[in-house]
């Protein structure tokens, strides 16, 4: 099996039709806008940090207790922007540089400034700054070939909290609808790939749908029942067929070797068991099908991995966990990870692989350069 066979070609920079796709644009014209509103993101989160700072953590305070209080403020405020303008600019790419933004600025609000003007305007620019400086790492890590990350067989064990926090349908909606335009320029990348017989897994409420190319025959899952109901019309106005069902991942009720592709979108952060998951879609997977991925997944920087640990204090218990190192499990379930591309710094990963076809080597692992 050649490199050419095993990956099919996507839409990267290319300036015509791809396989029902009818535009393909650069991911920089994209990106215009929601660069400018990672800067505004960046900006109002250094006022805001260094004006709480000010106004609420008195100056005669003992340092150690001021800056445990400050601390606190950052998190606070660094959760409240990144849930409600994540809804625009992505929930991961706003969680990230915030919170380096807001230690940014907590360091700027303890620095002795003439006048608070002058105050605030450091506590902005640092705010801008770093948010411009994560964009333009961004930009590089688009830019790099990411199938030699190092292989994570996944060691972590599979403790679901004690209970997760049931949130009303429109807080769900608004979590649905967090960065789904930013993404939709990777998600069309990646199921352009998609073969004519299709599972999709956690379908929520059919955000996605709209960039899956015409004329597949789709069977979507999920295990809410009232996010199926809101997808019934986004499944209706599908140029294909979708098909709507209550299931598992971690237990189909399809036979072996069912699908021509498998394929997932911010999906095994929330899977309790992922390797169970990965497992089972290898077995309904025909062999040499593709596995199509959209996945949160553990930075490689110690520095961004920590900062995933201290999310998911939190996030874990809204059933999420967004410091899996998922590719070690994708390639423990017996899949061929093919090609590996950044949707957001290493920590938001387009995976395009295959189940292993019968005449195939098992040990096989396609690389493109």
């Amino acid at each position: 099996m050649s490199c050419s066979a095993a990956v099919q070609p996507d839409c990267r920079n290319c300036g015509s039709s791809t396989d029902g796709i009818v535009q393909c644009h650069s991911y920089r014209s994209n990106s215009i806008k929601f660069w400018v509103l990672d800067a505004l993101f960046g900006t109002l989160l250094g006022v805001l940090v260094v004006g709480f700072h000010e106004y609420l953590i008195p100056d005669n305070w003992p340092f150690w207790w001021s800056f445990l209080t400050s601390m606190s403020i950052v998190m606070i405020l660094q959760s409240l922007l990144s849930f409600f303008i994540g809804n625009l600019i992505g929930e991961m790419e706003a969680m990230v540089p915030g919170g380096f933004i807001g230690m940014g600025a907590m360091i700027i609000a303890y620095l002795p400034f003439p006048n608070r003007f002058l105050m605030f305007a450091f506590g902005a620019g640092t705010g801008l700054a770093i948010s411009m400086v994560f964009v333009l790492i961004d930009a590089w890590f688009r830019e790099v070939s990411m199938e030699a990350l190092p292989l994570h067989r996944s060691s972590q064990k599979v403790r679901p909290p004690s209970f997760t926090l049931r949130t009303p349908s429109w807080l769900r909606d608004l979590q649905e609808i967090a960065g789904a335009q930013r993404r939709a320029y990777a998600q069309k990348v990646l199921f352009a790939n998609m073969g004519e017989s299709v599972l999709f897994v956690a379908a929520g409420s059919g955000l996605n749908f709209a960039n899956f190319p015409p004329h597949r025959n789709i069977i979507a899952i999920d295990v809410n029942v009232e996010a199926l109901r809101r997808a019934q019309s986004r499944a209706q106005s599908y140029d294909g067929t979708i098909q709507l069902m209550e299931a598992d991942v971690q237990k189909l009720p399809f036979q072996e070797a069912s699908f021509d592709t498998v394929a997932t979108a911010s999906t095994f952060c929330s899977v309790p068991n992922p390797g169970q998951g990965l497992s089972e879609l290898h077995r309904v997977l025909k062999p040499g099908g593709r596995l199509l991925m959209l996945e949160h997944v553990r930075s490689g920087n110690p520095l961004i991995a920590f900062e995933q640990d201290m999310m998911n204090l939190a996030m874990r218990f809204l059933g999420s966990d967004v410091n899996r190192e998922t590719v070690g499990t994708v390639r423990d379930a017996g899949f061929v990870i093919d090609r590996i591309r950044s949707a957001y710094l290493d920590v938001f990963l387009i995976i395009d692989g295959h189940k292993p076809s019968t005449k195939e080597n098992k040990t096989f692992s396609a690389k493109c350069v």
